[in-house]
């Protein structure tokens, strides 16, 4: 008689703690705030105008704009 075994891997959801980056003119910029976020995490940026160059998202966020904010790419 032939036996077969069969390996079975559960995928487990762990819900990440995630933060809140806001982001006011005059205290941080847009770029620096994305890059000290973690996956999970949300960027809150306040109205006013951010000078920004180029922005570079690399890890899933929420990028959240309150009272019409502009992001001025030049």
């Amino acid at each position: 008689m032939r036996r077969t075994s069969i390996a079975l891997t559960l995928a487990v959801t762990v819900p990440c703690a995630a933060r809140i980056c806001e982001v006011h003119t005059g205290n941080m910029n847009l770029t620096n705030a994305l890059r000290s976020t973690a996956d999970c995490d949300t960027v809150r940026v306040h109205p006013g105008t951010y000078a920004e160059g180029t922005i570079t998202i690399e890890r899933s966020v929420v990028l959240l704009g309150e009272g019409w904010p502009v992001i001025d790419g030049g």
